[in-house]
């Protein structure tokens, strides 16, 4: 016999929740596949087994109580048991029954996550001028000779993970500006998080006049 679960990431609102249907007899490692092929292609890049799943039971309209969440190990389900054996009756409608930690990513995970594409107004001003960039080049790039030795004396155990970047699919172009807000805010804003503070991703003017493109500064060459 088959269920209908409700599923929501976790740091997301209910407006964001997902239904997955599934027969009660399969094993909530078949839940996670489950998952991972309803949120394609978001969740291409991690096996189905990273997924870790809690049981749950808020209404729709409780966001604040998604806010204020708090997951016990008592209720994360185990991938090896039925989901019958959590679920033996149907759910209660129009409630979250299954919320979705993402596994924690590595630096190079994280930053090959793809912001979403950014959709067009109908209403979109449309022009056949072009905006020019501005910036000084590089007066000469040199080639960085002890690169392989830097690399075998690196501990990648020891590198900081993140949880999975949080894109912003809502923009709807209307003109210029907004090309340049989701620019900010899907690119600059998450290379920051993962990449700060030594690195900063802006439209920091520069010495060139002009409106400024987007760029990087490394900090200590600020001060």
């Amino acid at each position: 016999m088959s269920i209908t679960l409700f599923c929501l990431v976790k740091g997301n609102t209910t407006a964001n929740a997902f239904s997955v249907k599934i027969s009660r007899d399969e094993p909530i490692s078949e839940l996670k596949k489950a998952i991972k092929a309803e949120k394609a292609p978001e969740f291409d890049n991690f096996p189905a087994d990273r997924l870790k799943l809690w049981k749950v039971s808020i209404p729709g309209d409780q966001d604040d109580q998604l806010r204020n969440l708090i997951l016990q190990d008592s209720d994360e389900l185990l991938a090896i048991r039925k989901i019958s054996k959590y679920f033996p009756d149907s759910p209660l409608e129009e409630h979250i029954h299954v919320i979705v930690k993402l596994p924690l990513l590595s630096l190079e995970e994280a930053l090959s996550c793809i912001p979403p594409p950014i959709t067009y107004s109908t209403d979109c001003v449309t022009s056949k001028t072009t905006t020019k960039a501005v910036g000084d080049p590089p007066a000469s790039v040199q080639l960085w000779g002890d690169f392989f030795d830097k690399v075998n004396q690196f501990r990648f155990d020891q590198q900081p993970i993140f949880e999975r970047p949080r894109f912003n699919d809502k923009f709807a172009v209307v003109d210029e500006e907004d090309v340049r807000n989701a620019i900010n805010v899907n690119i600059c804003m998450i290379l920051n998080d993962l990449t700060g503070p030594d690195y900063v991703y802006s439209r920091r003017p520069t010495d060139t006049p002009g409106i400024p493109d987007f760029n990087c500064h490394l900090i200590g060459s600020l001060i």
